[in-house]
């Protein structure tokens, strides 16, 4: 028996209308209809990891982060939160080294204590906002001479 393409589809939410909806699947020649079912998700984390040395990984381009560069040519970080959400909580800030990417990371041997508290004063209440990777943004230099990054990880509600 043939497998399916796909056992999971994306129907973007831009997409449907709040009625008269109709989804056609056109694979599914051996799949039982009565199996299908339609899930809602909804995004309430986000997550940005910048380097001056290292482009952020392809992953996660696709969590509501835009990687972009800001007028000094630096690495900024640009949290966006879906529509009729806000950012809410700053769950993990590190401007220095820290260590991991988006789902399990720490400070490292170097790290800006008020990193948190500096992105919170930026991005709470905000639906989106832009975080730049400098010592200028951050208030100082926490360790000179060794390339700089930036995780944030943030909720959105």
């Amino acid at each position: 028996m043939l497998k399916p393409f796909s056992s999971r589809y994306n129907v973007p939410r831009s997409f449907l209308k709040p009625t008269g909806n109709l989804l056609v699947l056109l694979e599914e020649e051996y799949g039982d209809p009565l199996r299908i079912t339609l899930d809602s998700i909804s995004i309430t984390k986000v997550c940005g990891h910048v380097s001056e040395s290292h482009f952020p990984p392809v992953a996660q381009s696709q969590s509501g982060v835009n990687y972009n560069k800001d007028l000094t040519g630096r690495p900024k970080v640009l949290l966006h939160c879906p529509s009729r959400r806000n950012i809410s909580r700053i769950v993990f800030a590190s401007f220095g080294t820290p260590s991991g990417d988006c789902e399990n990371y720490a400070t490292g041997n170097c790290h800006l204590s008020s990193s948190r508290a500096i992105v919170e004063k930026a991005c709470l209440g905000k639906k989106k906002c832009s975080i730049g990777l400098s010592d200028q943004h951050f208030g100082g230099e926490p360790c000179p001479g060794i390339p700089k990054t930036l995780l944030i990880d943030a909720h959105c509600t």
